[in-house]
């Protein structure tokens, strides 16, 4: 009975040693999260490090022969008085295999207004660099400009590719001016 007994109080206890509650885990490392754009923007400021780029898996989704993408684009404000100006800010995600890795190359602006061109601007010898980036320009409208919809096409060329994207904002000129 005694035998009994100790296998008894053995298999409980070892039963209940297997719910003791186990040693806490270590927190996980917390999702990078990307910094805020200052508005408006005028030059480049970093959203994500390369390190938080890489570990976001924002490079999982591009070909290793692409590296580069520009995520998206933005005109702000899209509506506007004529004489007064436009954010234009373009973001890009650069996956480099290191930090000291950078890409030259330029952005071309070319504003149009019924399909002819009224701005353009090319700036040259642009470094742009690993990680998820936010590049600004402020763009004037003259205060004799039109009424309506005006296209902005931003393009991004490095090492003989081209990649762009459009967007549309509008100018509402003095009354009287059409």
């Amino acid at each position: 009975m005694q035998v009994c007994l100790r296998i008894l109080l053995l298999t409980l206890s070892l039963a209940l040693g297997s719910c003791a509650p186990s040693p806490p885990t270590p927190p996980l490392a917390p999702e990078p999260v990307p910094r805020a754009v200052p508005t408006p923007l005028r030059g480049e400021f970093m959203i994500l490090t390369p390190a938080q780029t890489q570990r976001q898996s924002a490079c999982d989704s591009l070909q290793q022969r692409t590296m580069f993408r520009i995520d998206d684009m933005h005109v702000v404000p899209e509506r506007i008085k004529a004489g007064e100006e436009v954010n234009q800010v373009v973001y890009y995600t650069f996956c480099s295999p290191s930090e000291l890795v950078i890409l030259q190359g330029r952005i071309s602006l070319v504003v149009t207004f019924r399909g002819k061109e009224v701005f353009r601007d090319v700036t040259s010898n642009i470094d742009f660099k690993p990680g998820v980036w936010a590049v600004g320009a402020i763009i004037g409208i003259p205060k004799g400009a039109k009424s309506g919809a005006y296209t902005l096409d931003t393009t991004i060329s490095y090492q003989d590719k081209n990649i762009g994207k459009r967007k549309i904002f509008y100018v509402d000129a003095p009354s009287g001016r059409r």
